[in-house]
């Protein structure tokens, strides 16, 4: 059982140092840090150790969130849609995890899966604000693709998230919208 344990730990460790991998060494640093955390937050849970896999998961939240910080100052798309990526193979890998977890930390996963779900839609709005129509073709590949993988348990907190994002893009499309009509009614005063 315990050489199960370290073998899936090592397994989802290596998939996220690996699958995403970024050639600029700033962001290798924020990027290998959520990592390191997201496989400790991982490792935490599965030994019902909630406090602990807490602590792991605001450092994989922070180390994520100065990532897309320098996305974003970097103004540069690709990076914000790798960091999108990377947080949905997150969400994939801790939806299925929270299948493998005594049920008493089945919550904090549910938790996590939600940071996770907040870093990816930070990292699509800023590919909205830049290109709408990249940021919803993005957002539906991704989400959608990860519905697929997901056991039927894990599916609530990644539809909770693709919702929240879908509101997100009406509510900004509402609001420029009105902005068009307030401005041609004023042209035309």
């Amino acid at each position: 059982m315990k050489k199960k344990i370290l073998f899936i730990l090592g397994m989802a460790l290596l998939m996220f140092s690996s699958v995403f991998a970024v050639e600029d060494d700033k962001f290798q640093s924020d990027e290998s840090v959520a990592n390191e955390r997201a496989a400790e937050a991982i490792a935490m849970a599965r030994e019902n150790k909630l406090e602990d896999m807490n602590k792991a998961m605001e450092g994989y939240d922070e180390a994520m969130l100065r990532k897309t910080e320098k996305s974003k100052e970097k103004n540069d798309t690709s990076e914000l849609e790798n960091d999108a990526r990377h947080a949905a193979k997150h969400m994939e890998v801790l939806a299925k995890v929270r299948e493998q977890v005594p049920e008493s930390a089945q919550d904090s996963i549910d938790k996590v899966i939600e940071k996770a779900a907040a870093r990816y839609n930070d990292s699509i709005n800023e590919i909205e604000k830049k290109d709408k129509e990249k940021a919803r073709v993005l957002s539906e590949v991704i989400l959608k693709g990860l519905l697929e993988k997901l056991p039927e348990t894990g599916k609530a907190g990644v539809e909770n998230a693709l919702e929240a994002h879908n509101r997100t893009l009406n509510e900004s499309k509402n609001i420029n919208e009105k902005q068009v009509l307030e401005t041609s009614n004023k042209g035309n005063r």
